[in-house]
């Protein structure tokens, strides 16, 4: 089964929100002095979950972070030419961006 590009972006988009809330967790953890190997992976999960329940703007952070690796092309040239095509824009004027180092 393959994915579409929507799709994609979701996929990429949640990781790294997760990332984030997951990093958030553990610097609160540290700013009070818990050490991680104290608490299971487990647990900091389900805790980065709540947190970007309580932070959605965590998500569209994400979500603006992972449009621009696929601009960039992160994820491979085959998935730039095809967020290329999702966001409408001609492929030139993509290229002169990406090669310019413009996002």
């Amino acid at each position: 089964m393959t994915l579409t590009i929507t799709q994609h972006i979701a996929g990429a988009t949640m990781t790294r929100a997760m990332q984030l809330a997951r990093g958030a967790v553990k610097a609160e953890l540290h700013k009070q002095a818990v050490r991680l190997c104290e608490v299971d992976a487990k647990t900091i999960s389900s805790w980065a979950v709540l947190y970007l329940e309580d932070h959605p703007k965590l998500i569209a952070e994400a979500k603006t972070c992972v449009e621009a690796w696929f601009t960039r092309g992160v994820f491979g040239r085959k998935a730039q030419k095809e967020f290329i095509k999702y966001l409408g824009i001609e492929q030139s004027q993509a290229d002169r961006s990406v090669a310019n180092g413009q996002s």
